[in-house]
């Protein structure tokens, strides 16, 4: 399974990864149940400056 953010604004970079990397190991239960059937699961994200 592949998720794609689209995040919107000035944000730091480093910042956004570090959030979602939290949200994929420890705040998403989904993620959790997808990882433990055996998919991978991957992400990539997209900083759209407004």
């Amino acid at each position: 399974m592949h998720f794609h953010y689209k995040i919107k604004g000035n944000v730091d970079p480093k910042k956004v990864k570090r959030a979602i990397k939290l949200s994929q190991e420890k705040h998403c239960s989904a993620s959790a149940h997808i990882k433990l059937s055996g998919a991978e699961v991957t992400y990539t994200y997209e900083i759209i400056d407004e």
